[in-house]
């Protein structure tokens, strides 16, 4: 920036002349960024100064005064003219830079093109080229059908936007022209579907032929192609972007041409931005099939990018750059506005042309870029003014240079020159690094630019490379790069140091440190010369390559060297520079104005405060209120805001029309009849509602003004616009139970199936509707995919296929009102033959974007189905199984580029009398893989037998096929399938659940096994009163939701053509009516709308709703005007409303559900009272009963059918009675929410995942929880569903495990993956472990120490794809049973201890898989012989075998404890260990923010053991910490229990108890705790940790004293360092000491370094003299804790580091900790002073002293405080107000004084009382429950890392939160536990408070409850009291008044303002609200 003193003046006439008269062109006129720079001279200010404009010598003197005078021209117009030229010289270098690298990129595949071409071209001409007469014939000479082929290229972009793609196409045409080519280019633009296909071809032909010419005649181009030589080169047709092209003008150009192909060898280039196959998606069927297409990819654009970067920023080009705040910038814009290059530049070239205008050194920049000049030349041109400001720079007071230095400008200036060239190298070899783990040079660009870097500031590059912190924030591109380093193969490393060698060839430094690495990689090399070592990555290789692990790691260390070497010597970004701002530029507030644009600011500011502009009498009361006045746009713009950048456009299309129809628009149309003499109220007019085609029309005019003026994207083929229905991405795939798209996300299909099976071989309906019509009904209906039948003649029987046409095939069955029908509506199939119009079909649902399952419905056309059926099954007459396997071979080949064809189904309901299971494994997975072999992308469905309702013959038996990731199976299930109208005959509840379990038993098991199962047909007649079908529908949509099945749903069809010999019969189970334009049944949609949508599965965040079958709406709450309530809503809009069935509370928008007192009301939602317990009444578990409070009787939820509320009724249906249906009183619970069970050892196979092992040894995982899926966040473990403890796989590879293996594992009956490599698992294998794991298709044991013999077993787990067993110590012989495995693929028995003959699995496992087991023989080992000709080879393979690959991880963990704990009910492992900081906040390894709430336990006294052990057991009490909210215990310990061996180590619980005469403890603890009474002391404390560890508490050791005993006072002699009992070295021992012993132990996160530091020393300098030290050694033993240190005075001051500070090495382990007690601020201020005023002054005092802290960005830990618990003690509940109110705010980590009932001994007395303890002297009960409600409103973290923050009003006395209550009256607001309150948020500046969307207004008088504004206008409210918690108004009489609380219900109230006076007595604290 210039400096301050520059003066700014317009510049004169002159200057722009100059200007214009040099701007080549518009868009490089700078003249609006320029402004003329003019310097005071001193003492001269009103002396002009002159430029000297020649320099005669590089001298850096400045011009004398007579030479400036010289000169004729002002300075102004003279460097304002100079920057231009100097800019235009700067930019013309790095555009001509970026053309190159952007021609380079792209010419590989130019001259791909071309060669494609020439070749094509070559080809065409050997067939023989035509005669002039027969070129010009009106149609083509053809030889064969393969003349109408067209040769096309189709070239992938993969560009989001056209613009790039605009130039990459332009240079591909003056490639091809160059080399000869006719080349004519068409846009998207020419392809409109208003000038049609005679506009393309007149553009083409005024390209070729003449540019005037103004026909569309083909004839004209084939004449001009065979005159003048022209036919000697190929002509090429180039559309660049054919996705934005009008599908049915190209398919037509397409079509011309091919037919045309034979005169005019004609090339088309397509280009393609999204994939290959895009055409397929617009273009018809017919110009598909005249496509000749080979595929190009050009360059990614962030490929394209990063050799942008490189060239233009890390190799020579102008010497100009950018810093790091400008390259974020930069990258945001490219990454997240279009995507594109041309964005790119254009903003680099913003940046260089503001740089330019406010940096007057830029002009040296000139010299930068000429490679004979000095940048020092530049020098002389410099004034008095730009000398001043060249060393006022910050950069150049920051290196303290000064004009002293003056002569050593032109020195410091050719160091900037030389600066960059070490700095690019290295961010070039870090490049080169980051290519293997796929890092782009963007994101290390912008990394290695940050002079905050850690890496330059805080510590070394090895500590980066070594350290164990999870990869984020800062530094994590470096650190990825240093990581994936030792990961590298030998071939890696040898390519890394090639590139490296490279890189530095120039720079003799560097490159020397890169040539030592040679000899190493020799090392390495040779020792992986021995065969059959890997070259995979390190981690990958097994034990037996230790000399080869060993050079690896000698040579990992020696890169590691080098890199530390470079960053250290050379990591220095410019900014770090001298002078860097000549060439850097760095303001990043003008580069975003730039780029953002006044205008649209100004449009948005505008939109969003419309009611500022409007003179509105309603929108000034209503204040930002959305209202129908209001302008369309303004409204819309408002909602997408709350929508953010996701904007469902049904959702926004709903919320507008809300808007405009407001909800009591009805009572007010009822008023419309009053007499027009009544007199008007003096209100705002309500205008009357608009029509609903009205408000369609607003809506859309308003999104399209909001698209013009760029403040949403426009829609596009290619990007979809946020506003767009979000689409699919194929293929599709499986992922164990789910179907998921290529992204690996769920994808439900809910189809409908729509019959072309029947005899016209034709889809139904097309003669009704129009195909794109019904196609759109369709999706409107919202189903997303058609499951399309097909008979096997339509592939087998060419006649029917081919030859027939749909006009024929109707007209043969004498269907003539059809074939009248077709067209009508769909003209342009009715003359193609009849696959081409199944291909229609197809393709206009796949433009509506609707998948496709195509399913073989039967052979011929017709009925289905019967068992007396010719094609029923395998092998009946007209089911060959071979002519069945090529049709659908043939069909998958046809649609295997059709995209939205997702998936085959085999065969429709296979049914009959013959053997079917063993036809069934004959056929059908030949058939299978018929498909998968044609088309590698669709999903292969498998029916069943039994008309596809039976798949049980699976459960034992099962098959191999090689599209496993493909493979789905189906199943049917319709009324009749359970007996004719035996949903009649049964009672619904019994039989429904009867029924399901039969289901699941024939087919539904198979989700439990990990395949996707597809309920493919399923219905009931919509046209009667068919009760079966009505009971049957909502058992089977129940079962469907609670499973989120796939589904479709029988049929479509509103009639058929022809049916069983009768035309257009009725389909009674069709959605669609006869007229296929109306739904036949809205009932019947809305039922199946509540399984439309997916609720679980990969990448779906869950919604565990409450779901009604009966009416597919699921429960949400209702606010009415009694109470809140419970109600029915559509599924995809419901809140959670959440059953749990183990405690039988049904939860609903936070609030839970209470029982009504009488028959017939709403079920209430419980404000403040008892929830009531529901029970799962029936066998359905369907209906949710609870007694009522008055007689007891039993009632049901129920639904009110008027209003869809959920009211109370008898339950019904809990007889026998068939003639009863249950239906409205069933809901299911989608998500079943935890294991029912207490005891494991009861439980069975189910949704829950339960194990019986004992527990031996203790994992650092705790698990006791009651939420479902809390397993499934553990590292190692998937489960079926996040939600769900039902687990789908255990890998725990490598996690220091050890144990035998679980028995209780059986209880996993979903268990499909369990990998336990690389652990310490001994014993041996159950023999039965085939039955204890069934369904496995992994199974990993190797890397452990199993022994004893293989189990035989193994071979019955069928499904096992991989056995892994090598590396253990098995013994005997490799059991033979296990060649009957039919799927496994992968299998290793290698390095064991086996003998015998090795079974023969046909040589499908090679030699490797066998090695290192001494005595196997056989194939394909060495052939077996006697013993005595044996030969020991022990000598080749035994030097292998040595130390596990990965050392184990953690503390040793049983295995059987492992198991067990999975299923112990405890909240889930939030935190991610170890912790660490980021500025002010503690985070975890994931860096998500982990607030510590923490309560101190006590065990420094006396007996040096916690305290409480002899009341309560341990276990008892770490669960009471837990229950009472507390995450966190500081646990305090004496320096003598590390000093002390003969305290810590020999001295026992019991004798320390004993020697202090407490023997009746030693009685308790005898009888709480035996375990530890004869522990040594430390070991007891090891429980203690260890207890809390496994109960997910954290622990902070605290050092409290030295010697065991009371703390604190001045007097006490290890009260400060150098005191008698405080020597510093003694204690740095101690702590190092402790911090190691507990290095391991995850739940210890932090050590406080000394407790309360005091007394009379010097305490500044004695504390930076040890302190820092102390921290050092900590962090030495043990880095992974927090080094917590504590402040002078008690802890309460840390003010001495406001103005001085220290080095330590552990800066983001550092966090600073702070007492405050009522008495630290006198003994009974608080009652001797005003509460307002104290507390806002000591407020001021502790921020003063400590607070300051947390914004200089320290953690800071309020590590004690407290009050008196047990007696009225008023200064302590004022101060406790305060200080949890200045806690809040700041959201502080805190740990309260103390969880202490009583002490064994304290000051002499035994069991004395903490009046300060949390815990009742039992150490059972919580002494004050209000004293923890006002802790549990700090205890959840509200901001930080990670985290959404929630704006919240908080009331510190109860520790509750403002949140709005819907009373009788009118919303009021009342307090609520914060973590259930919805915001309430004041705004200070505004004054206004608002509440679920509605603001604040004053009541009219003293009492009365503070109402919420509906319509009114809001109340000013003003902070009133020093503390500024008061918020008070003014009454309409002027009386000033304050929120208060009414105790009785906690409701909000308006009270007088108390204690703003100076009155000592008064308490303010229900006044006092803290705005978060």
């Amino acid at each position: 920036m210039a400096p301050s003193t520059t003066v700014v003046d317009p510049p004169p006439s002159s200057t722009t002349d100059s200007f214009n008269s040099n701007a080549a062109a518009a868009e490089n006129d700078i003249r609006p960024f320029f402004v003329l720079h003019k310097a005071s001279s001193g003492s001269k200010s009103t002396a002009t100064v002159k430029a000297k404009r020649r320099i005669e010598s590089p001298s850096p003197k400045l011009a004398k005064k007579s030479e400036i005078e010289s000169v004729e021209e002002e300075d102004g117009q003279f460097f304002s003219t100079l920057r231009l030229r100097v800019f235009e010289t700067v930019w013309s270098k790095i555009e001509n830079t970026i053309q190159d690298v952007l021609r380079d990129s792209n010419s590989k595949v130019f001259s791909g093109v071309h060669d494609w071409i020439c070749e094509s071209f070559e080809s065409v001409r050997s067939s023989g080229a035509l005669s002039l007469s027969e070129a010009v014939r009106s149609y083509p000479v053809l030889s064969q059908p393969s003349s109408k082929q067209l040769f096309t290229a189709l070239v992938l972009t993969r560009n989001l936007e056209m613009v790039d793609d605009l130039v990459t196409f332009e240079d591909l045409g003056l490639h091809l022209k160059s080399q000869g080519c006719h080349v004519a280019k068409l846009s998207s633009m020419d392809f409109s579907a208003k000038n049609g296909v005679g506009g393309c071809l007149r553009g083409l032909l005024r390209q070729f032929v003449m540019p005037t010419i103004d026909v569309a005649d083909v004839t004209i181009l084939a004449s001009w192609y065979r005159e003048n030589g022209n036919q000697k080169n190929p002509v090429v047709i180039i559309v660049d972007d054919t996705e934005r092209c009008s599908a049915p003008v190209l398919s037509e150009l397409i079509l011309i041409l091919s037919e045309w192909a034979v005169k005019v060898p004609v090339f088309l280039i397509m280009g393609v931005s999204t994939a290959h196959d895009a055409p397929r998606k617009i273009l018809s069927a017919n110009a598909l099939q005249r496509l000749c297409a080979t595929r190009f990819t050009l360059s990614s654009p962030a490929e394209r990018m990063d050799a942008v970067l490189e060239a233009v920023f890390l190799k020579p080009c102008s010497g100009f750059t950018v810093s790091h705040k400008v390259a974020l910038c930069m990258r945001s814009y490219f990454l997240c506005q279009d995507g594109t290059l041309t964005s790119f530049v254009k903003t680099l070239k913003i940046a260089c042309l503001q740089h330019f205008s406010l940096e007057p050194l830029s002009i040296m920049l000139e010299h930068f870029c000429q490679d004979n000049q000095l940048p020092g030349e530049g020098t002389g041109l410099l004034t008095e003014a730009t000398m001043k400001h060249a060393f006022d720079l910050p950069s150049v007071t920051r290196n303290k240079i000064t004009r002293s230095t003056c002569e050593m400008l032109p020195q410091f200036l050719l160091d900037l020159q030389r600066m960059p060239n070490p700095w690019n190298i290295v961010v070039l070899c870090i490049y080169e690094a980051g290519k293997f783990d796929k890092l782009r040079l963007l994101d290390i660009f912008c990394e290695t630019l940050d002079p905050e870097a850690r890496y330059l500031k805080y510590f070394s590059p090895s500590a980066i490379l070594n350290s164990q912190s999870h990869v984020s924030g800062r530094n994590s591109v470096i650190r990825r790069v240093l990581r994936k380093l030792r990961d590298l193969s030998p071939a890696q490393l040898t390519s890394l140091l090639k590139s490296w060698e490279s890189l530095t060839a120039e720079f003799s430094e560097i490159n020397e440190k890169v040539m030592e690495l040679h000899p190493f990689m020799r090392n390495v090399e040779a020792a992986g010369q021995r065969p059959g070592l890997p070259t995979s990555p390190k981690k990958h290789a097994s034990r037996s390559h230790s000399k080869l692990e060993k050079e690896l790691k000698a040579m990992t260390d020696k890169i590691s060297a080098v890199i530390e070497f470079m960053l250290r010597e050379y990591m220095k970004p410019v900014e770090t520079v001298p002078f860097n701002e000549i060439l850097c530029f760095k303001n990043v507030d003008k580069l975003q104005s730039a780029l953002l644009g006044d205008p649209r600011g100004r449009i948005q500011s505008d939109l969003l405060e419309s009611h500022s502009i409007l003179n509105c009498s309603c929108c000034s009361q209503r204040g930002t209120t959305l209202l129908p006045s209001m302008h369309d746009t303004s409204i819309l713009y408002t909602l997408a805001q709350e929508h953010a950048d996701v904007i469902n456009l049904h959702d926004w299309y709903q919320s507008f029309k809300t808007i405009l129809i407001p909800r009591n628009s009805k009572a007010k149309s009822k008023s419309k009849t009053t007499s027009k003499s009544k007199k008007r109220k003096e209100r705002c007019e309500e205008p009357e509602p608009p029509a609903e085609a009205s408000i369609q029309a607003r809506f859309c005019r308003a999104v399209m003004e909001l698209q013009i003026a760029g403040l949403i994207r426009m829609p596009s083929k290619r990007r979809p616009d946020f506003v767009q229905r979000l689409t699919t991405s194929y293929p599709l795939s499986t992922k164990s139970r789910w179907i998921v798209d290529e992204k690996g996300q769920r994808v439900k299909l809910a189809c409908v199936n729509w019959p072309a099976h029947l005899q016209p071989a034709v889809a139904e309906g097309l003669s009704k509707q129009p195909l794109d019509s019904i196609s759109k009904k369709i999706v409107s209906m919202g189903f997303n995919c058609v499951r399309l039948t097909w008979p096997l003649d339509l592939m087998t029987n060419d006649t029917l296929a081919r030859n027939v046409t749909v006009k024929q095939s109707f007209e043969r069955l004498n269907l003539f009102d059809d074939v009248l029908g077709i067209q009508t509506h769909n003209p342009k199939i009715l003359n193609l033959p009849i696959f081409n119009a199944f291909q229609e079909v197809v393709s206009n649902l796949g433009q509506n974007g609707v998948m496709v399952i195509l399913d073989n419905h039967l052979t011929t056309p017709g009925w289905c189905c019967s068992d007396n059926d010719l094609d029923a099954f395998f092998e009946y007459p007209n089911f060959d199984p071979a002519v069945w396997a090529k049709g659908l071979s043939k069909m998958a080949s046809l649609f295997r580029n059709v995209t939205n064809v997702v998936g085959m189904s085999l065969r429709n309901e296979p049914r009959g009398t013959r053997d079917y299971p063993n036809l069934w494994f004959k056929y059908m997975p030949k058939g299978g893989e018929a498909v998968h072999a044609a088309n590698p992308e669709v999903l292969v469905i498998l029916s069943g037998i039994d008309y596809d309702t039976n798949l049980s013959f699976l459960r034992d038996r099962f098959f191999n096929v090689s599209f496993t990731d493909k493979l789905v199976f189906e199943q049917h299930w319709y009324s009749f399938s359970d007996g004719r109208d035996s949903w009649e005959k049964h009672n619904s509840n019994d039989f429904c659940a009867k029924i399901i379990e039969k289901v699941t038993h024939n087919g539904g098991f198979l989700i439990g096994r990990g395949f996707p199962l597809f309920l493919t047909e399923f219905g009931a007649n919509l046209r009667s009163g068919d009760v079966s079908g009505n009971r049957y529908m909502n058992c089977l949509v129940a079962w469907a939701a609670e499973n989120d099945l796939d589904w479709a749903v029988w049929a479509l069809t509103g009639d058929y053509y022809l049916r069983t010999g009768q035309k257009h019969m009725v389909e009674t189970f069709g959605v669609l009516a006869p007229n296929w334009k109306d739904v036949a049944n809205s009932t019947y949609l809305q039922k199946l709308s509540g399984i439309q949508l997916p609720v679980r599965g990969p990448g779906l965040q869950s919604k565990k709703l409450l779901f009604h079958p009966t009416s597919g709406l699921c429960v949400t709450s209702n606010l009415s005007n009694n109470s809140p309530t419970l109600r029915l809503e559509q599924c995809r809009k419901a809140e959670p409303s959440t059953f749990n069935p183990s405690e039988g509370f049904l939860w609903s928008n936070k609030l839970c559900v209470e029982a009504p007192d009488a028959v017939g009301q709403k079920v209430k939602l419980g404000v403040g009272t008892k929830c009531s317990k529901l029970g799962q009444t029936s066998a359905t578990h369907m209906h949710l009963s609870f007694k009522t409070t008055s007689n007891g009787s039993l009632l049901c939820l129920d639904v009110d059918e008027r209003d869809n509320s959920i009211v109370a009724n008898p339950c019904k249906c809990l007889t026998m009675d068939a003639s009863c249906d249950p239906a409205s009183q069933w809901f299911k619970p989608t998500i079943t929410q935890k294991c029912p069970y207490k005891h494991y050892s009861q439980l069975a196979s189910g949704s829950c995942w339960c194990l019986a092992t004992q527990p031996q040894t203790r994992p650092t995982w705790v698990f006791d929880n009651q939420t479902a899926g809390f397993i499934c966040k553990f590292s190692g473990v998937t489960c079926w569903h996040d939600d769900e403890n039902r687990v789908l796989s255990i890998k725990v590879n490598g996690f220091g495990l050890k144990g035998e293996f679980p028995v209780g594992i059986k209880q996993c009956s979903d268990l499909v993956g369990l990998e336990l490599s690389r652990n310490n698992f001994s014993g041996v294998l159950p023999s039965n472990i085939g039955s204890l794991v069934p369904s496995l298709t992994t199974l990993d044991v190797s890397d452990n120490q199993f022994s004893g013999e293989i189990p035989v077993s193994l071979s019955n787990i069928t499904f096992l794809n991989t056995l892994t067993l090598q590396n253990n110590s098995f013994t005997g012989p490799l059991p033979p049973e296990l060649v009957s495995l039919p799927r496994l693929t992968k299998f290793s028995v290698a390095f064991n201890q086996l003998t015998g003959p090795v079974p023969n699995f046909n040589l499908k496992f090679g030699r490797e898989n066998f090695a290192s087991n001494e005595g196997l023989c056989g194939q394909p080992m060495d052939p077996c012989v006697d013993p005595e000709e044996d030969i020991i080879r022990l000598g080749k393979i035994g030097a292998a075998v040595g130390a596990a690959l990965f050392a184990p991880l953690g503390a040793s963990i049983s295995l059987c404890l492992f198991f067990f704990l999975f299923i112990s009910w405890i909240p889930k492992l939030i935190t991610s260990y170890p912790l660490s900081t980021k500025s002010r906040w503690i985070v975890d390894e994931k860096g998500q923010r982990v607030k510590l709430a923490c309560v101190n336990w006590p065990a420094h006294l006396q007996p040096a053991v916690a305290e409480g052990l002899n009341k309560q057991p341990l276990d008892s009490i770490s669960k009471k910490i837990v229950s009472m909210g507390f995450n966190c215990v500081r646990l305090t310990w004496p320096l003598d229990l590390m000093t002390n061996d003969t305290l810590a180590r020999n001295v026992t619980v019991k004798q320390s108890f004993e020697r202090l005469n407490l023997l009746d403890d030693v009685l308790g603890i005898q009888t709480h705790n035996p375990k530890i009474l004869n522990l040594p002391i430390f070991n007891a404390f090891q429980e203690v940790v260890s207890n809390l560890g496994q109960n997910g508490v954290m622990v902070i050791l605290d050092n409290h004293l030295t010697t065991p005993g009371w703390c604190c006072s001045d007097n006490d002699l290890d009260a400060f360092f150098e005191y008698p009992n405080f020597d510093p070295v003694i204690w740095t021992k101690g702590l190092s000491k402790m911090a190691s012993l507990f290095r391991n132990v995850t739940n210890v996160v932090g050590m406080s370094l000394r407790n309360e530091p005091r007394g009379t020393r010097d305490y500044p300098n004695l504390w930076f003299k040890y302190m820092p030290k102390g921290g050092e050694a900590v962090h030495a033993a043990n880095p992974e804790v927090l080094v917590i240190l504590s402040g002078i005075d008690y802890d309460t001051n840390l003010s001495f580091l406001r103005d001085r500070f220290f080095n330590v090495s552990f800066t983001d382990k550092l966090v600073f900790e702070q007492h405050w007690y009522s008495f630290s601020d006198g003994r009974d201020s608080w009652v001797k002073h005003n509460s307002n005023d104290f507390c806002a002054k000591i407020i001021e005092k502790v921020t003063h002293n400590g607070g300051f802290l947390i914004g200089r960005g320290f953690p800071l830990f309020l590590t004690e405080f407290g009050a008196n618990l047990r007696s009225g003690d008023v200064s302590g509940n004022r101060y406790m107000n305060c200080l949890v109110a200045w806690a809040a705010e700041n959201d502080l980590d805190w740990a309260v004084w103390a969880l202490t009932g009583d002490y064994y001994l304290r000051t002499g007395q035994k069991h004395m009382v903490e009046t300060f303890g949390v815990l009742a002297p039992n150490w059972k009960d919580v002494a004050n429950s209000t004293y923890l409600q006002k802790l549990s409103g700090i205890q959840l973290p509200v901001r930080g890392p990670g985290l959404q923050s929630k704006k919240l009003l908080f009331h510190p006395t109860t520790g509750l939160c403002v949140t709005s209550n819907l009373s009788n009256n009118s919303p009021t607001l009342r307090l609520e536990q914060c973590r259930k309150a919805e915001p309430s948020t004041f705004n200070p500046s505004e004054g206004i408070l608002w509440s679920n969307k509605m603001c604040v207004e004053a009541p009219d008088a003293v009492g009365q409850k503070v109402k919420l504004g509906a319509g009114t206008k809001c109340s000013k409210l003003g902070q009133t009291s020093a503390t500024h918690m008061h918020l008070s108004f003014k009454t309409n009489n002027g009386s000033l008044i304050c929120l208060d609380v009414d105790e009785l219900d906690n409701s909000i109230v308006a009270n007088p303002c108390k204690c703003l006076t100076m009155d000592a007595s008064c308490d303010p604290a229900s006044q006092w609200f803290k705005v978060l």
